[in-house]
């Protein structure tokens, strides 16, 4: 069979919901959009353009705003009031550094009115150049930050120097331990072109550890340290009258000259900006205010430094002219060599004491060796005393016993009768008396003999 549209009416299926059914499920669907192609389409963001600036100048600018983390109206009215307190200096010095020139800023200031338009840069300048004399500004607030540097700087080593000329000027004992330098100096030259000097340099002190004795183990220093120890131990505490030295060592008369130079300019600079920023005083400006009680402040401690140092300079030159030394001789070449002689003295005397303490340790150890060895022939003939006074004893029991085997300790030696001449019959009557009583003792002989074997 055909199915014959004719026979069709519309009428019967044209029903809203078929129909839209029909558009959402077969209707033919629109091609994606890319979401890079619908970006294209919008309209491209303006970028901002620098107007004044270079692009090392805006770089370096906005990495310092950037670590900064403050507004820029915070950080003008901070500089306005001379705010210390919240401005360390190396706030103060980053802003020196990198805040753009002068010509640059005043370029900046004439194109404020579009400042909506501007790089973060620009407008950072834009608003530092609401500041009049902000370059100069900066450098007084950062000499004032660091006032209390520079005078730390300056002042102590004035001091130490200034101390030390006196200390070494006024010495006796130091003095003394130079006069036993040039004796002992001269008994050494005593024939040669250097004898009976009247003098020596004073780096000579520095070389006295140089001279070393015959057999190489000690030096002249050593000597003279022993010297003094034995014979002048007075003069040991030299030293101690010397405690500048060592701080003056490292004084350059040239760099405190340098350093008050350089004060003098900045406080004049900062004398400059207060008379300035009171002719062309603006509300909230306390910079004038604040700035001209410091400038006072610094004045008088600059005048004061200023003392101090030709104070010193006068001491030192009397010094060289004391010890007839060259006047050109720099202040820490001096002091120096002077800290140097103090510091190997008392090294050598040191060095002469554990010297003196391995020597008396030796000596103590050969003595308690000696007394060792003593000991010991002592015990040696105690016992061979021993030994002889047993042997002896023991000799004397042995005897004792063969002769009491043998039975001659019983027998005692008899002396030869003396014969008498027989005269007649008185002699033939006492022979008869004997004889007769030969029988008194009972028993007889043996039992005498017995006896006496039961007693031993």
């Amino acid at each position: 069979r055909r199915v014959h549209g004719v026979k069709m009416k519309d009428e019967t299926f044209d029903a809203k919901e078929t129909l839209r059914g029909l558009e959402e499920n077969f209707a033919t669907m629109a091609p994606k959009v890319a979401a890079n192609q619908q970006t294209a389409n919008k309209p491209a963001k303006k970028v901002k353009q620098l107007k004044v600036l270079d692009a090392k100048t805006a770089q370096n600018i906005s990495i310092m705003v950037g670590s900064m983390k403050m507004p820029y109206e915070r950080l003008k009215t901070l500089i306005m009031s001379v705010d210390t307190d919240a401005m360390p200096d190396g706030l103060v010095q980053q802003l020196i550094n990198n805040l753009p020139e002068p010509e640059q800023l005043s370029q900046l200031a004439e194109v404020k009115g579009s400042y909506a338009d501007m790089v973060e840069a620009e407008q950072f300048g834009v608003v530092m150049a609401g500041i009049k004399r902000i370059g100069p500004r900066l450098n007084c607030i950062s000499f004032k930050l660091r006032f209390s540097e520079v005078i730390d700087d300056i002042k102590p080593n004035i001091v130490a120097a200034t101390e030390a000329c006196n200390e070494v000027r006024n010495s006796s004992k130091f003095a003394k331990i130079c006069e036993l330098v040039l004796c002992v100096g001269n008994y050494m030259n005593a024939g040669s072109r250097n004898a009976q000097s009247l003098g020596f340099d004073i780096n000579f002190l520095t070389k006295l550890d140089g001279t070393k004795t015959s057999d190489n183990r000690s030096t002249l220093l050593h000597f003279l340290a022993q010297l003094v120890e034995d014979n002048h131990s007075g003069l040991l505490g030299f030293v101690d009258e010397l405690p500048h030295i060592e701080r003056a060592a490292r004084v350059n008369g040239d760099s405190i000259t340098g350093d008050l130079k350089a004060m003098e300019k900045s406080v004049k600079q900062v004398e400059t900006d207060v008379s300035l920023a009171v002719k062309a005083a603006v509300q909230g400006d306390a910079f004038a205010r604040v700035m001209g009680d410091f400038a006072k402040r610094a004045r008088d401690q600059y005048e004061l430094l200023c003392g101090m140092s030709t104070n010193m300079s006068k001491s030192f030159a009397s010094l060289l002219e004391y010890f007839c030394i060259d006047a050109k001789t720099p202040m820490e070449e001096l002091f120096g060599d002077l800290a140097a002689f103090k510091s190997a003295f008392h090294n050598a005397v040191k060095d002469n004491k554990q010297r003196r303490e391995v020597v008396e340790k030796a000596r103590r150890a050969e003595e308690a060796k000696q007394r060792a060895m003593r000991e010991k022939e002592e015990r040696a003939r105690q016992r061979a005393s021993a030994t002889s006074a047993v042997t002896d004893e023991t000799g004397v029991v042995d005897n004792l016993l063969s002769a009491l085997q043998s039975g001659s300790a019983f027998h005692k030696t008899r002396e030869p009768r003396k014969r008498t001449p027989r005269s007649g019959g008185a002699g033939r009557g006492a022979l008869q008396r004997t004889r007769s009583r030969v029988g008194i003792i009972p028993g007889g002989m043996g039992d005498v003999v017995r006896n006496l074997d039961g007693e031993f």
